[in-house]
């Protein structure tokens, strides 16, 4: 069987399929303060400049619980993409 990764970029991670309709919701933490980010692109960017201000982790989880992301000196350190819908960690 193979795998389809039409769906893969330069990015840090695979692409959602967001469409026009639903965009997804991600939530930018570090130990002291957490925000609610519309779009994936945002979020990163958002993470990425948070972690080479403060010299530390910065967790980026979507909302449905699906995709985890730690970055550090802003670079991606982690990367969790959950692939089954009901599956609790």
């Amino acid at each position: 069987m193979q795998e389809n990764y039409e769906h893969e970029d330069d990015h840090d991670g695979p692409i959602e399929d967001d469409d026009d309709d639903h965009i997804l919701t991600y939530l930018v933490s570090n130990k002291l303060e957490e925000r609610t980010i519309e779009g994936r692109e945002e979020a990163i960017a958002l993470a990425k400049d948070w972690s080479t201000e403060d010299h530390t982790s910065i967790t980026v989880e979507r909302t449905d619980g699906r995709v985890k992301m730690t970055f550090r000196e802003g670079d991606l350190i982690d990367f969790v993409y959950e692939t089954r819908k009901g599956r609790t960690v």
